[in-house]
């Protein structure tokens, strides 16, 4: 199974900003020389080296989910889209309880981890981490009852058979034997009149549909601006632009001069940190930086001698946009 650090080399970090309490890795120092101004300490390393402000432990079901999760992703990857989807449903991973993490795993999650896998994979996934759940919380009914493959409905007639217990049991029952009845006939009186049936439903597959969701739609190609121009500088922000959920966008030189910049506030002094970010970037080797700021998420890719920053607000798809920003190429 591929991991999304192979796939899409993301790094992600969640900042935690509180003035006057200093973080577990940064503990005060006497200060040497009480005459010169403080020095200003700059919150990139702390995104960089990983180092976390933690305000509340996870619980154990966030914790079990994002170890099953971090098999398939990144640990990163999974923890950034555990939080994403249970912002979505207004909850958190101190006081999430096994029946509501088993809602947004057939939820938010299931969406937003086939933008990272294939469907079929996502699910599978999803299906097995909604079992052991059932299995460690005993109480949570799991909501993954059919853990086949998006494909299954090409291998032979099935319906679903609604029961009084308020469940959904996939397979041949009463209700499949008297519709396959009914298609062996050749005929259907009514008022008179005779009506052909036609078999075909049964044969129906994935390549007889249409999809307009943006959730089945193929991978971007690669795309190239001349970002040295601002016609490719305006035409990467209106592209950009358009994700739904997407707050600003900001392009800069390699050494933080803002070139062009569309938000929804002032974001210019993000320049200076883009500059030292994609530094660190490039000396590391990755491609992608998302930083997890809360209500807000920040997504960084450097292109060559330029930069370019995304602002999103709680109800982007993350994966979605490290996709986008994974096919940009810079031209000039």
């Amino acid at each position: 199974m591929t991991a999304v650090t192979e796939a899409l080399p993301v790094y992600f970090a969640t900042l935690s900003f509180s003035e006057g309490r200093p973080g577990p890795a940064h503990s005060p120092q006497p200060r040497k020389n009480p005459g010169c101004p403080p020095r200003r300490t700059s919150l990139l390393p702390l995104a960089v080296s990983l180092t976390e402000v933690f305000v509340a432990m996870p619980n154990a079901v966030y914790t079990l989910s994002l170890q099953a999760l971090a098999r398939s992703v990144s640990e990163r990857g999974a923890d950034a889209l555990l939080t994403a989807a249970l912002r979505e449903r207004q909850l958190s991973p101190e006081d999430v309880t096994a029946a509501q993490m088993q809602l947004v795993l057939a939820g938010p999650l299931v969406h937003r981890l086939s933008t990272i896998l294939s469907p079929e994979q996502a699910r599978a996934e999803l299906s097995a981490l909604s079992t052991q759940l059932d299995s460690s919380f005993s109480s949570t009914p799991t909501l993954f009852t059919d853990v086949g493959t998006l494909n299954d409905w090409d291998t032979g007639p099935a319906v679903s058979e609604w029961t009084g217990e308020g469940d959904l049991r996939g397979g041949n029952s009463g209700v499949t034997a008297t519709r396959e009845a009914a298609t062996q006939d050749t005929a259907i009186q009514d008022t008179g009149s005779a009506v052909a049936t036609d078999p075909a439903p049964d044969h129906l597959g994935a390549d007889d549909f249409e999809f307009d969701d943006p959730e089945y739609a193929a991978a971007p190609s690669t795309r190239h601006y001349a970002l040295n121009g601002e016609a490719g500088q305006d035409a990467l922000i209106r592209d950009l632009g358009r994700m739904p959920g997407v707050l600003g966008v900001m392009v800069t030189r390699e050494n933080g001069e803002v070139l062009r910049v569309k938000a929804l506030r002032d974001v210019t002094q993000l320049g200076s940190v883009m500059a030292a970010t994609g530094l660190l970037l490039r000396q590391r080797g990755l491609k992608l930086l998302a930083a997890d700021l809360g209500q807000q998420t920040v997504c960084m890719r450097p292109l060559g001698p330029y930069s370019v920053a995304v602002i999103a607000g709680p109800q982007v798809n993350v994966g979605r946009l490290l996709t986008e920003l994974q096919q940009l190429e810079a031209s000039g």
